[in-house]
């Protein structure tokens, strides 16, 4: 489909084009809500971004790092969004002077914790074992901040074993979440663009907080109201739809189109009437 578009530029430097109507998750003070790119003001409006983006790197210290994870590494997550950790033990060698410079250089930051374990005198090998936890780049909130580190570390480096035990069921709320100014917005005209649901009704894209598209398309002016999501009808109460309106938008594809056999043109005038935006 094509609608009105246009460039956002933030303060961390990323660069995204998207509708007049997609919405942000956007703190102003202590209120956080979600709203339209035509709403957002550049150098106050600050949106959250949980997560960075990333590729998946090939290098050979990217393989050695992965060896070494696979091999001596372990991966620990909670069942209901509980701690998300990943970390890397071993005495005091060559291999573990290796992790180290890999992980920094692949821009890791992490934990050395040492558990020094006392030995006889007649020993001549240390048995003090290494821990290296990865860990937040920030400050504050470094608990919080392993779970999206993980996340990074995971798909860059990609340990086949640590890897096979991910699970994205398990991460949970990710209540904490970076937020970024936005430095520009600057209209761009008319540009083809993809509509996105999910069952939780968010996910995330290039690490920001989305929302999903959805579509009323009648309401018997009682008690229900009727939605298209995912190409088939469902109804709903008109106290769900209220709060529903309060934070969605609407973009309508050739599929649900087709599954609601909408008229177009009375459904720009029946969601204008909402308050909503009747498209192009």
């Amino acid at each position: 489909m094509t609608l009105p578009c246009d460039e956002i530029t933030f303060s961390d430097g990323t660069e995204v084009v998207c509708s007049d109507d997609h919405r942000w998750l956007v703190k102003w003070g202590n209120v956080t809500e979600w709203r339209r790119t035509d709403m957002l003001e550049p150098g106050v409006s600050m949106v959250s971004r949980p997560l960075t983006t990333w590729k998946t790197v090939e290098s050979y210290g990217a393989g050695y790092l992965a060896a070494a994870f696979d091999g001596e590494g372990w991966y620990s997550r909670g069942t209901t969004g509980g701690t998300h950790a990943i970390g890397f033990a071993q005495r005091e060698n060559e291999m573990l002077d290796k992790v180290r410079a890999e992980l920094k250089e692949h821009g890791f930051a992490y934990n050395d914790y040492l558990n020094h374990k006392p030995q006889p005198a007649n020993f001549t090998r240390s048995e003090d074992i290494h821990t290296l936890t990865i860990i937040g780049v920030l400050e504050t909130s470094r608990r919080q901040q392993r779970r999206p580190e993980t996340l990074r570390f995971l798909g860059m480096i990609r340990p086949a074993r640590l890897l096979s035990k991910f699970s994205v069921e398990s991460l949970g709320s990710m209540y904490y979440a970076p937020w970024v100014t936005v430095s520009s917005v600057r209209f761009i005209g008319p540009r083809r663009v993809i509509a996105l649901q999910t069952s939780s009704r968010t996910f995330f894209a290039e690490g920001f907080a989305a929302h999903n598209c959805i579509l009323k398309v009648g309401a018997d002016g009682q008690q229900f109201d009727t939605w298209v999501t995912w190409g088939a009808l469902q109804r709903s109460s008109r106290s769900w739809s209220a709060a529903c309106l309060d934070e969605a938008w609407v973009i309508v594809s050739e599929d649900d189109a087709k599954a609601a056999s909408l008229d177009i043109a009375a459904l720009r005038r029946d969601i204008d009437a909402l308050h909503g935006t009747g498209g192009s």
